[in-house]
C-alpha cells in the first residue's frame, strides 16, 4: 500500500526510474514553457496594438477598446517568463512549475474577466477552452493539478452565478462541467504519454550507453561524458586492465572470464561511485576519469582499495585477480582528451612490463 501511494506522487514510477525521470520532467516543461510563452505573448501584444486600428471605427466601444488593458498584461508577463526561460530557469529548473501556473493563472484570471464583465449576455468560451487544454499543455502531479482545475471552475461558476442571469448561468454550468471532464481526461492521458515517452527514452539511453556485461558505461558513452565534465573542471584518467587475464579464459573457460570481467564492473563501480565516470573500454580494459581528484596518493589509496575488493572475486580457489592501471591528469598533462588518453594508456603498459597491481602517474 504504501509503494503504491509513493508510485502515485511519482507519476506511477517506482522511486528509482521517478528519479531518473525527474529532470527530463523539468526539461520538457521547461522547452514547452518557453514555446508556449512567447506564442502567447506574441498573440496578446497583437491583440493590443489591434485595439488601436479598430477603436476609432464607429460603434467600436465594446470588446477590444475595454479589454486592451488586459490584453497588454497578459502579453508582457507572457514575454517576462519567455526571457526567464532563457537564462534563469535553464540553471534553476525546480521554478519551471512556478512559472507555468503563474502564466496559466494570468491566463485563467483574463478568461474570468473577459467572462464577467464583457460577455455578461453570452456563456463562457475563452475559460472553457482553457480549462480544457491548458492543463495538459505541461506535467505535473495529479495532486496540485486536478484541484487546482476544479478550484478555478468552482470560482468560475460562483461569480457566473452572482453576476449572470440563471438562464445563462445554467449553459455555463453544463459548459464548464464537460469541458472540465474532457480537460481531466485530456491531462491525464498527456501524462501518460509524455512519462511513458521519457521513461523509453531513458530506458534506450541504457541499452545504448550501458556495456551489458560489467553493467558500466561502455567506450562511447564513458568519452561523451568526460568530454562534457572536462571542458569545466580538472581529473584525473586512469586506464586498467586485469592482469594476465588470458590465462582465465584459456584455462578456465570463457564463461568463467566473462565472471571474473562482470565482477571487476562491479567492483569498480561502487568503489568509484562518488565523483567518477566509469566504464569498460574494451576486453579486460576498463577506465574510471575521477571528476575534481588530482591526489595522487589518495587515488593510490583507492586503487590498493580496488584491488582488494576484486581479490575477493569467486575464483574456484585459483589465483587471485589482480589490476594494473595507468594515470594522467588533465589539463596538467594534457589539454585534450586524446592527449590525456594518450599518456595514461602509455603508463599503463609501461607498469605492466615492471610492476603489476599498481596505478603508474609516470613516476
Amino acid at each position: 500500500m504504501r509503494e503504491k501511494i509513493i508510485s502515485w506522487f511519482h507519476y506511477g514510477l517506482d522511486r528509482m526510474a521517478y528519479k531518473e525521470a525527474k529532470i527530463r520532467i523539468r526539461k520538457y516543461n521547461l522547452k514547452r514553457l518557453r514555446m508556449f510563452s512567447a506564442i502567447v505573448g506574441a498573440i496578446f501584444l497583437c491583440l493590443f496594438f489591434s485595439t488601436y486600428l479598430t477603436s476609432k471605427s464607429p460603434g467600436m466601444l465594446s470588446l477590444r477598446e475595454n479589454t486592451r488593458e488586459y490584453y497588454l498584461y497578459v502579453g508582457v508577463v507572457a514575454v517576462l517568463i519567455y526571457i526567464v526561460t532563457l537564462n534563469f530557469l535553464e540553471r534553476y529548473k525546480y521554478f519551471v512549475i512556478i512559472a507555468w501556473y503563474l502564466l496559466l493563472g494570468v491566463l485563467f484570471y483574463f478568461a474570468i474577466w473577459i467572462a464577467i464583465n464583457v460577455q455578461i449576455s453570452h456563456p463562457a468560451v475563452a475559460f472553457c477552452v482553457f480549462i480544457m487544454t491548458l492543463p495538459s499543455m505541461f506535467i505535473d502531479r495529479s495532486y496540485r493539478i486536478v484541484p487546482i482545475m476544479l478550484g478555478l471552475s468552482g470560482l468560475y461558476l460562483y461569480l457566473s452565478y452572482s453576476s449572470k442571469i440563471f438562464s445563462i448561468f445554467m449553459y455555463d454550468f453544463g459548459n464548464v462541467l464537460t469541458f472540465l471532464i474532457m480537460g481531466i481526461f485530456m491531462t491525464f492521458n498527456n501524462r501518460h504519454i509524455q512519462i511513458r515517452a521519457i521513461t523509453n527514452e531513458i530506458l534506450l539511453e541504457r541499452q545504448r550507453d550501458i556495456d551489458p556485461l560489467s553493467t558500466i558505461n561502455n567506450r562511447k558513452a564513458f568519452e561523451r561524458n568526460v568530454k562534457n565534465l572536462s571542458e569545466n573542471s580538472s581529473g584525473t584518467l586512469i586506464i586498467l586492465d586485469i592482469d594476465d587475464f588470458k590465462s582465465f579464459n584459456d584455462d578456465y573457460g570463457h564463461v568463467y572470464g566473462d565472471g571474473v570481467i562482470r565482477e571487476v564492473g562491479v567492483s569498480i563501480k561502487e568503489v568509484f561511485k562518488d565523483n567518477a565516470v566509469v566504464g569498460r573500454y574494451g576486453g579486460d580494459e576498463f577506465l574510471i576519469y575521477l571528476i575534481n581528484n588530482t591526489d595522487k596518493e589518495q587515488i593510490q589509496k583507492r586503487f590498493n582499495d580496488l584491488n582488494n575488493r576484486v581479490n575477493q572475486v569467486e575464483n574456484k580457489n585459483v589465483r587471485k585477480v589482480f589490476l594494473s592501471g595507468g594515470a594522467a591528469i588533465y589539463p596538467n598533462e594534457g589539454r585534450k582528451y586524446s592527449e590525456v588518453f594518450y599518456l595514461a594508456d602509455e603508463r599503463l603498459l609501461g607498469i605492466k612490463r615492471h610492476k603489476k597491481g599498481t596505478v603508474n602517474f609516470g613516476e
